[in-house]
């Protein structure tokens, strides 16, 4: 449990400027810290360095602290309560889906990717976005893939219906499809590389929940990542390229796919860090974290290895090259710590102060040293 009081900020406090000082900053290139200030102005990172305080800015005292990028998740159904599922008729609950974004930033977790949302609503992501734009509350950053696709629930069968859905999409603004595919959608495996293509012509990515035995080709159509390890074999493992990723959910599986993920990591393939929550039984409290733990253990890498992979590496999955590094012109998606994580990954369950996007998410009080609060 945390010490003091916890708080998490229900509107944004706009923090135009902020100075991190004297924390030990992790260089996410040689994951090794160095002694610096840190510059926030708005929600870039402007400078990291010797940093003469602008006038009027606030001023957070980080010496003896270690300052990392916020966590990605990027697989999360932000509309589930973790008790139970829903599928059409009413609309998601909003307040459900704004509790879980304060329980991601609680831990530590700054970007997301919504990886389908089961609902009538197309867009049900997109709203979330809106609440945050419109300054009612705030949120990790949410890469939305709106409604998951079921080709054979949605009457999805040839080139002309795919290519209405994936017009329909774009438009929409979502950024990733989330196709779910089931015994029964055996009709769309000659088209899945048409679709992969149409995707990359209209600027979307794609993810795929393949719950098939053809996985190998839902591979070899390139999609962008694997969700999951159902069917998958050493050989399905050895043929994902080298940009496509396999997000296992360890947590989520019960430990079902632990030896696909040895697999990958063997073979050196891409792995992306997602926690499957909140779907029934995997509420979002620490959700994210018993992902790394169960990783971290799986592969038998030290805590700041899978911290590498739930952060650059995820952002690297999601296109996002500013985002889960500490670098100047980046996202000031900030973490402070009260210990190293090479100690353990205990330190992600208790993050003293949280910024998401230049905006303070949370604190752990008392805090004596800074002139924010």
């Amino acid at each position: 449990m945390p010490n003091g009081h916890s708080q998490i900020a229900s509107k944004p406090q706009e923090l135009p400027s902020l100075v991190i000082r004297g924390g030990q900053v992790l260089d996410s290139s040689t994951m090794e810290f160095y002694v610096a200030d840190i510059l926030v102005r708005g929600e870039t990172i402007a400078r990291i360095g010797k940093v003469r305080p602008p006038r009027g800015a606030a001023v957070l005292d980080a010496r003896g602290f270690y300052v990392v990028p916020g966590l990605i998740d990027v697989h999360v159904h932000l509309f589930g309560s973790g008790m139970s599922a829903y599928r059409g008729g009413m609309p998601p609950p909003l307040a459900t889906a704004m509790v879980n974004c304060k329980h991601l930033l609680r831990y530590g977790v700054t970007t997301v990717r919504s990886a389908g949302e089961l609902s009538d609503d197309p867009t049900p992501d997109l709203a979330i976005n809106a609440q945050r734009h419109n300054w009612s509350f705030i949120s990790p950053r949410i890469i939305p893939a709106g409604k998951a696709v079921d080709p054979s629930e949605d009457g999805l069968c040839d080139k002309t219906t795919l290519r209405q859905m994936i017009d329909e999409k774009a438009k929409s603004g979502v950024q990733w499809l989330k196709l779910m595919l089931g015994e029964e959608d055996r009709d769309i495996r000659p088209l899945l590389p048409w679709l992969q293509n149409h995707l990359r012509r209209k600027g979307l990515y794609s993810m795929c929940h393949a719950q098939v035995p053809w996985t190998d080709e839902v591979i070899a159509a390139g999609i962008n990542s694997i969700e999951h390890t159902f069917y998958m074999t050493r050989k399905s493992v050895a043929s994902l390229g080298p940009h496509q990723f396999l997000v296992p959910t360890i947590v989520a599986s019960e430990g079902e796919s632990v030896e696909a993920t040895r697999w990958a990591w063997q073979l050196s393939k891409r792995i992306g860090v997602g926690s499957d929550a909140a779907i029934p039984g995997l509420p979002f409290a620490a959700a994210l974290w018993k992902e790394m733990d169960m990783l971290m253990n799986c592969l038998g890498v030290s805590p700041m290895e899978v911290f590498r992979l739930a952060t650059s590496e995820n952002a690297k999955l999601l296109r996002l090259p500013k985002v889960g590094t500490l670098r100047e012109g980046n996202a000031a998606d900030i973490l402070l710590l009260r210990k190293h994580i090479k100690h353990g990954l205990d330190v992600l369950l208790d993050p003293w102060v949280v910024i998401c996007q230049g905006q303070l998410a949370h604190a752990t009080f008392p805090c004596s040293n800074c002139s924010m609060f």
